[in-house]
């Protein structure tokens, strides 16, 4: 409670210090605007205050990255603390809301401190089945429209697991339509998202002003496609949310492309790879001899099965929730230096062969390795 009291008194603080707008609009536009005391803002204005995304920092060491509504920090944000634990969530008045998670330093949930209280995974309140609820979930928390049960309508998403956030239009538990997605970096993104993915609309910066790297890398996604449809699968540009869901969608919606879109550069026996699944310790595109192209990512090594077992139920648990319908589920292991495992099936709907994920705890020398793997495999 001590950090969410701290915040709200340095914020109130700042209302009345002579300031100098060093760069930009500090009126009507984006601007920097440097305090007496040491402070600065950098941000959009409107009739000369704060209004709209940007960046605060105290010059005691501690930053806030999000909305400001007339003059105050309202709407959703991250504040960075000097110990450098976070939190990422909705503020109200300056002061962080239960709608949030507190980060450690160490980028564990602090459990003690707004939705990191709630572990178990359901309805936490309203009516999740057909109106409007709160429901936790694997990764994170949903506020918003239910329709049998499934995200439909307007909604709003707090990721755990990323710090990442979502508010606009869901359909059938996905984004789907009119959005803002907000990167844990701060930066964001407006437009139309379509099967969980971003897909036409404007990035900003932290301080609100418009991405112009991204926007213009985008103009060219879109241009190429027009010029030339047949290669449209390879000018895919990787747009997703970062979640383990929208990340592992991506991939399994890439493997008739044999994972192209992905492919990284080349390290002598595979390639490294531009879209991981989080929590991987690390991940590559294999390119082994008459071997159907994978994803491979390594979530845990060492000497302590428990451990390894602990997130294998972990990574387990994310799987089912996250795969499209139609996948079929298989279970082995026991036997040799294979400890455990699980795979999941589906036939791929635009090329010969099957879309597999399998995962995997392995012995060797008293060493444990889990390892999951994106594939496909030919007919």
């Amino acid at each position: 409670m001590g950090k969410i009291i701290i915040f709200l008194l340095l914020s109130l603080c700042t209302g009345n210090a002579i300031a100098q707008c060093t760069f930009g609009d500090c009126k009507n536009g984006t601007a920097t605007m440097i305090f007496a005391n040491g402070d600065k803002y950098d941000g959009q204005w409107k009739n000369g205050i704060r209004e709209g995304r940007g960046e605060y920092w105290w010059a005691n060491g501690i930053t806030y990255i999000g909305d400001f509504t007339n003059n105050y920090i309202i709407g959703y944000g991250l504040i960075i603390y000097n110990d450098k634990s976070w939190f990422a969530g909705t503020l109200i008045n300056s002061v962080p809301s239960e709608n949030g998670y507190f980060h450690n330093a160490d980028g564990s949930i602090n459990t003690t401190l707004s939705l990191g209280r709630y572990s178990t995974s359901g309805c936490l309140s309203g009516n999740c089945q057909n109106g409007n609820g709160t429901k936790l979930e694997d990764d994170g928390v949903y506020i918003g429209d239910f329709v049998n049960g499934k995200k439909n309508g307007q909604g709003q998403y707090f990721w755990k697991s990323r710090g990442a956030y979502y508010i606009g239009n869901w359909e059938n538990d996905a984004m789907e339509g009119s959005g803002t997605y907000v990167f844990v970096t701060g930066k964001s993104f407006v437009g139309q998202v379509h099967y969980g993915l971003l897909n036409i609309g404007t990035y900003y910066l932290e301080n609100g002003s418009v991405d112009y790297v991204e926007r213009e890398d985008q103009s060219k996604k879109f241009t190429n496609s027009n010029q030339n449809n047949q290669n449209q699968d390879n000018n895919t540009s990787i747009k997703t949310d970062g979640s383990f869901k929208s990340n592992l969608n991506f991939l399994l919606n890439d493997l008739p492309n044999s994972l192209k879109t992905v492919e990284g550069e080349s390290l002598g026996t595979g390639y490294k790879t531009k879209l991981g699944l989080p929590g991987g310790i690390d991940c590559y595109v294999s390119d082994y001899p008459d071997v159907p192209v994978s994803e491979i990512c390594r979530f845990y090594e060492g000497t302590d099965l428990a451990a390894a077992r602990a997130k294998y139920n972990e990574l387990l648990k994310m799987i089912r929730s996250s795969i499209p319908q139609g996948f079929s589920e298989d279970s082995t292991g026991g036997y040799g230096d294979f400890v455990q495992g699980n795979s999941f099936k589906k036939k791929l709907p635009s090329a010969r062969g099957f879309a597999i994920i399998g995962m995997s705890i392995e012995e060797k020398d008293g060493n444990y390795t889990l390892q999951l793997n994106v594939r496909r495999d030919e007919e």
